[in-house]
């Protein structure tokens, strides 16, 4: 029996996710803004949070797979973030990579941007304002990513910014 390309990607994504612990929110605070992490419905795999903003070590997964829907999370504000919103389809998958400064007390959106289909790809940011509606892109520093030795290995640097 041959598994199509989607259903082996789709399997391998629930198996990682039970290796890698599940992104665990602060309390919301003063100190603390929101972020939710999304991308196509028909793209999205998986978004992860790193522990340490610079090496990527550390990754934790938001949503996707075994970690579920996206959701809102808190973060903590003031400080450097570096998340991930992996996309893919059935002819392979892009890690959008990038780190940005959240603002104590601000919401924002973050998601995917797809060229040419998933060959090529970029975090955005947005702030969403008040009125629930997205204001202007937050500048993010783009990551390229590289395979590290293990979870805690230096596998990703910064890129350029958009």
């Amino acid at each position: 029996m041959k598994l199509t390309p989607m259903a082996g990607m789709l399997c391998a994504t629930m198996l990682l996710t039970s290796c890698v612990p599940q992104y665990a929110s602060p309390p919301a605070s003063s100190d603390t803004a929101q972020l939710l992490m999304i991308g196509k419905p028909e793209y999205t795999l998986a978004t992860h949070v790193y522990r340490d903003a610079e090496t990527c070590a550390g990754r934790q997964w938001v949503s996707g797979g075994v970690a579920g829907p996206p959701k809102w999370i808190n973060v903590t504000g003031g400080h450097p973030i570096t998340i991930s919103v992996d996309v893919g389809n059935s002819w392979g998958t892009c890690p959008a990579i990038g780190t940005f400064i959240p603002e104590r007390g601000k919401r924002y959106v973050a998601h995917a941007v797809t060229e040419d289909g998933i060959q090529h790809c970029y975090l955005a940011v947005d702030e969403v304002l008040a009125s629930g509606s997205t204001g202007q892109p937050v500048p993010v520093t783009q990551r390229r990513f590289r395979t590290g030795l293990a979870e805690s290995s230096s596998w990703c640097k910064p890129d350029s910014q958009r």
